[in-house]
């Protein structure tokens, strides 16, 4: 039985005023990475970890490496090697890179970016 190789990335600090709602959607935590797309190429499993100060713990987001490069083009992605991630008071997980005010209403606060390829909340490693 082979193991899956998986490439670890912290969050960044975040800076709410850039990274956060601009239409005062409640979001419980925020996670920014940067990260080199080829560098990742030898990883099958790409994890993404960041703080949830309000339940006192540390979310980790665990992708297939083709399946995130699958959902950067998707999601047009003007910064392929950024990708800012919203953990919301429900626990759905959405990509906000790129969000502007018009789809943070709609495709968040509205619910419909549920299913698409900016729902990341399959790949949030439920808590212990």
């Amino acid at each position: 039985m082979s193991s899956k190789s998986t490439y670890y990335i912290n969050s960044l600090p975040v800076e709410p005023n850039k990274y956060g709602s601009k239409n005062d959607t409640p979001i419980k935590a925020i996670g920014v990475f940067q990260f080199d797309l080829e560098g990742l190429i030898e990883s099958e499993l790409i994890s993404f970890s960041f703080p949830n100060y309000i339940d006192n713990r540390t979310e980790e987001v665990i992708v297939p490496y083709y399946e995130l490069i699958e959902r950067i083009i998707r999601n047009h992605s003007y910064s392929p090697n950024l990708l800012v991630l919203w953990l919301m008071p429900d626990d759905t997980v959405y990509n906000a890179t790129n969000l502007g005010i018009e789809g943070e209403w709609f495709f968040i606060a509205v619910g419909m970016g549920e299913g698409t390829p900016m729902d990341f909340t399959q790949y949030l490693k439920p808590p212990i």
